[in-house]
C-alpha cells in the first residue's frame, strides 16, 4: 500500500483548523511551510505537493519531504504519525519490501492472487514457477493478492486452523510463538517444514485444511474481504511428531469412515430422502468442490465435469455456491486435465483444418512427432470433443445446426450489456461502436467490459489489435482470472472471423484506409449474421472529439456511442455520450452516462453505481 495516497486526508485531519475545499477541480489545503491555504496535490505526479504562495513550491516533494522540512521529522516518523493520525490498518511500502524480502529467503514460490480474493490468476498455476521479488512487487503494484505454493516447491506444508479461537482438543499443537504463521480472517495458518506423508486435504471435524503437495495460501500483505494477513515472519520449524501423528490419525478415521459408507451403499439401495444431503457445508465448499473437480477432469471433459458438479451444487452444498464462485472453479479446472502436452494439440488442429481429414499416421509424417505423443495428443481432442474419429480417419468437429423456423432470429440477449443495459434493448448479432480520444484509456475501458461480462458468466472473446497494449496489466489490476476470456492480437482485422455465438471485443479498430470503413463494417455485419454473437468495436476520435469516417461508421452499429473525460487534468470523472440506439428503452434516441474511473482498482463505474 502506498501511504502516500492517503495525503489529502492527513493534512485535512491533521491540520483541522484549515477546511479543505474538496469540491474545486484541485483542491486547495493549508501549507505546513507557509501556513496559507495554497498546497494542492499534482495529477499523476506520484502525491508530490505544490504550494501556489509558498517560496519553496516547485521543489515541495511528497508529505514525507514537506513534514520533515516544516517539522524536522524523519521519513518513518511522518509514516508512522499518518498512521496513527488516520488509524490506518496498512501496510506501507517499506513494510512490504521487508516481507517480500523474508519470502525469498525462505525461497518461496509465490503464486498471482486475484485482488480481495483467493483464487489464482494463471490457469496454469500449479506448473509455473515466480520466485523474482520484483515481480512480486509487481503484481501489488497492479493491485493483486499474493500466495505462497505449498508443498516440495516451497518446503512446507500449512495447516489452515479455519476457526477463533483455536479449540482445546488441538491448541496445544499450534502455537503462533514457535513458527511462522499469520491470522487468517476466521482463524490461522501455521507453516512447517514440507511433510510428503501429509495429504493436502480437509478434516471437517476439525475445521482443519491441510495445504501441501498442488496447494497454495494467500499470504501477507495481501487483503481478503478488506482485511490486510499479517505474517509474524519466524523461522519456519519442522513439525512436531505428535502433531503429525495427530494429523494421519485423523485422516486415516476420516477416509475409513468413507469407504465403509461407500461399501453399505454398494451392498444395500439407499433411500435419498432418507438422509440429509446439504453435507458439503460453507466454509468447506471451494475446497470440496476443486478437489472433487480434479479427480472429474483426469476422465471426463470439462462440459461433463461441470454437469457433475452442478449436481452436487445443487443438491448437497448447504448453501449451494454462487453462479460467480461456482463458475470461479470450474474455470480453474482446465490444470486437472491428465494431458500437459497442450502445444502439440494446436498443430494437430491447424494441420486438420487444412487437409479436412487425416490418419494419426499422417499426422505423424507431416508433423513430425513421436507415435506416441500423437496418440496422447488425438485421444486428448477426442476426449475434450475438439476432434471425431470415423474408421481410421481424424476429423475436427463441425456442429451445423439445420431449422426451419425464423422466430427467434433477433432475440434479446441472455445477459447485461455492461454499462448500456438500462438505456437500450440489445438483440443478438447487434455491433456497438464506442470511440474515444487518444490518451482516454480504450483499453480499460474495453477490460472493464469484459470484467462485467465474465461476472455475469460469459467467456467474451478480446482482440488486441494495438501494439504495445498493456491489456495483461490491465487485466490483473482488474482480478481477471487466466481462462475466464479468450484474448489474441491481430493486425488485419479484414481476415478476422467471429466465433460462433460470441461476444467479441476488437480493441481498437485503426482502418488502413478511411475511405473503406464502410466495407470494413459491413463485412463485420456480415460475420455477425453467419455467427449471430455481439461485436463491441472501439475506435480512436479525432481531436475535437469526432468520429473518422462518421456517416460511414452509422451504417451498420445498433448503438454507438463515445467517451470523454470530463476533468481532463485528473483522468477520473468522465461520460459516455450515447449518439445513436437502433431500439432505446425510452423515448430517447440519445443520452449521457457519468463515470468515474479509480486509478487503483482500474475499475470504471457509473455515478449511479457508486451511489447504491
Amino acid at each position: 500500500m502506498n501511504i502516500l495516497s492517503y495525503t489529502l486526508e492527513y493534512l485535512e485531519k491533521k491540520f483541522e483548523q484549515v477546511k479543505i475545499n474538496k469540491l474545486a477541480k484541485m483542491p486547495q489545503f493549508w501549507c505546513p511551510l507557509c501556513h496559507k491555504s495554497a498546497c494542492q496535490i499534482i495529477p499523476h505526479s506520484g502525491h508530490k505537493l505544490i504550494c501556489h504562495a509558498c517560496s519553496q513550491g516547485k521543489n515541495m516533494g511528497t508529505i514525507i519531504d514537506v513534514m520533515s522540512k516544516a517539522f524536522k521529522m524523519t521519513e518513518n516518523e511522518v509514516i508512522k504519525d499518518m498512521k496513527k493520525v488516520l488509524n490506518l490498518d496498512i501496510i506501507t511500502n517499506d513494510e512490504q519490501n521487508v516481507i517480500l524480502d523474508f519470502y525469498e529467503q525462505q525461497k518461496f514460490d509465490m503464486v498471482q492472487i486475484a485482488r480481495n480474493k483467493k483464487i489464482p490468476i494463471e490457469k496454469e498455476w500449479t506448473v509455473k514457477n515466480h520466485r523474482d521479488k520484483e515481480e512480486w512487487k509487481t503484481w501489488l503494484r497492479e493491485g493483486s493478492n499474493i500466495g505462497v505454493k505449498t508443498g516440495k516447491i516451497s518446503n512446507i506444508t500449512v495447516i489452515d486452523v479455519d476457526q477463533h479461537p483455536i479449540p482445546d482438543e488441538i491448541k496445544t499443537y499450534f502455537n503462533t510463538d514457535t513458527t511462522l504463521s499469520q491470522k487468517t480472517n476466521k482463524g490461522y495458518h501455521f507453516f512447517f517444514k514440507y511433510e510428503k506423508d501429509l495429504p493436502k486435504t480437509r478434516i471437517d471435524a476439525l475445521h482443519i485444511d491441510i495445504e501441501n503437495d498442488g496447494g497454495q495460501v494467500v499470504v501477507s500483505p495481501s487483503t481478503i474481504d478488506n482485511k490486510i494477513r499479517k505474517i509474524n515472519m519466524m523461522f519456519v520449524a519442522e513439525m512436531p511428531k505428535d502433531l503429525k501423528e495427530f494429523l494421519l490419525s485423523k485422516i486415516k478415521s476420516y477416509y475409513k469412515s468413507s469407504i465403509t459408507t461407500e461399501e453399505q451403499s454398494v451392498e444395500k439401495p439407499v433411500n435419498l430422502e432418507e438422509f440429509n444431503l446439504k453435507s458439503i457445508q460453507e466454509g468447506n465448499r471451494h475446497n470440496v468442490f476443486m478437489h472433487l473437480g480434479g479427480i472429474l477432469r483426469k476422465n471426463l471433459n470439462l462440459d461433463q465435469a461441470k454437469d457433475v458438479l452442478t449436481l452436487l451444487n445443487r443438491y448437497f452444498a448447504n448453501p449451494p455456491l454462487s453462479y460467480k464462485e461456482f463458475n470461479d472453479i470450474v474455470n480453474q479446472l482446465d490444470k486437472y486435465s491428465d494431458f500437459d502436452d497442450k502445444g502439440i494439440t494446436q498443430k494437430i488442429l491447424a494441420y486438420l483444418r487444412i487437409v479436412e481429414d487425416a490418419t494419426a499416421r499422417d499426422v505423424r509424417e507431416a508433423l513430425g512427432f513421436k507415435k506416441e505423443r500423437i496418440d496422447k495428443a488425438l485421444s486428448y481432442l477426442i476426449k475434450e470433443q475438439y476432434v471425431i474419429k470415423k474408421r481410421r480417419l481424424f476429423h475436427i468437429i463441425k456442429k451445423v445446426k439445420w431449422k426451419d423456423t425464423f422466430a427467434d432470429e433477433g432475440k434479446p440477449i441472455d445477459f447485461k450489456m455492461p454499462y448500456f443495459d438500462d438505456h437500450m434493448i440489445f438483440r443478438e448479432g447487434d455491433m456497438l461502436v464506442i470511440g474515444a480520444k487518444q490518451k482516454v484509456g480504450k483499453s480499460h475501458i474495453a477490460l472493464n467490459i469484459v470484467k462485467r461480462l465474465i461476472e455475469q458468466g460469459k467467456k467474451p472473446y478480446y482482440l488486441n489489435l494495438e501494439s504495445g497494449n498493456r491489456y495483461a496489466t490491465i487485466s490483473k489490476s482488474l482480478s481477471i482470472i487466466e481462462g475466464t476470456f479468450w484474448n489474441a492480437t491481430h493486425f488485419s482485422p479484414e481476415q478476422v472471423d467471429l466465433e460462433r455465438n460470441a461476444i467479441t471485443i476488437i480493441d481498437w479498430l485503426l482502418p488502413d484506409d478511411y475511405a473503406g470503413t464502410d466495407k470494413l463494417y459491413k463485412y463485420f455485419a456480415q460475420q455477425l449474421v453467419k455467427n449471430s454473437g455481439n461485436l463491441i468495436i472501439f475506435v480512436q476520435l479525432k481531436d475535437n472529439g469526432d468520429f473518422f469516417a462518421k456517416n460511414m461508421i452509422a451504417m451498420f452499429p445498433a448503438f454507438v456511442t463515445r467517451y470523454f473525460y470530463t476533468d481532463e487534468d485528473r483522468g477520473i470523472d468522465g461520460q459516455f455520450v450515447i449518439d445513436y440506439m437502433r431500439e432505446p428503452k425510452f423515448n430517447v434516441k440519445r443520452a449521457s452516462i457519468p463515470c468515474r474511473y479509480d486509478w487503483e482498482s482500474k475499475e470504471l463505474k457509473r455515478i449511479d453505481e457508486l451511489n447504491v
